[in-house]
């Protein structure tokens, strides 16, 4: 975001016009958004990967860098979850669930029973919440298909040349 708002400065390009979001058609568009701005998070990498929890970076660590997604629009929820449904701590990662009158009722011609409980809409998605903010982290079902053949870890250590834990440190 900093080096696309560099560049385009000179254009007249206003850092400030960022304003991060968090949506998804089944939700019509829009679950979350950062109206204050921009919010990046630095958290601590090797942690998340291990624990799936986000602790904020010390002592040069090696990190990542995650964008606020902001707070739900007034009248819907967002929640992150565990596989039971019980909310998770802060900084905790989970599934992002998300209620609400925007939420759809199902798809067309098909019931959306797999996604869709107790009014609850299952994002697919995996984040945590810090300070009532969403930060959104990956997929509960990152999957790469290949010729067939699923996999994750084993495709993203061959296209990296690295294995899958320093891929994402």
């Amino acid at each position: 975001l900093r080096g696309f708002s560099e560049f385009f400065a000179a254009a007249g390009f206003d850092a400030a016009s960022f304003v991060p979001s968090y949506g998804l058609a089944e939700h019509s568009v829009a679950v979350a958004l950062a109206i204050e701005g921009v919010r990046i998070d630095t958290v601590d990498a090797e942690h998340l990967v291990r624990d799936a929890i986000a602790t904020p970076v010390v002592n040069g660590s090696p990190s990542l860098r995650l964008v606020g997604c902001g707070r739900a629009f007034r009248g819907h929820e967002l929640r992150v979850v565990d596989e039971r449904m019980r909310d998770l701590p802060e900084r905790h990662v989970g599934a992002i669930v998300a209620r609400g009158p925007s939420v759809m009722r199902g798809y067309f011609d098909e019931p959306a029973d797999d996604v869709l409980q107790e009014g609850w809409l299952h994002t697919g998605d995996l984040g945590y919440i810090a300070n009532g903010e969403l930060y959104v982290c990956g997929r509960t079902k990152d999957v790469i298909i290949r010729q067939e053949d699923c996999g994750t870890e084993q495709y993203i250590d061959m296209i990296s040349g690295r294995p899958f834990r320093q891929t994402l440190l």
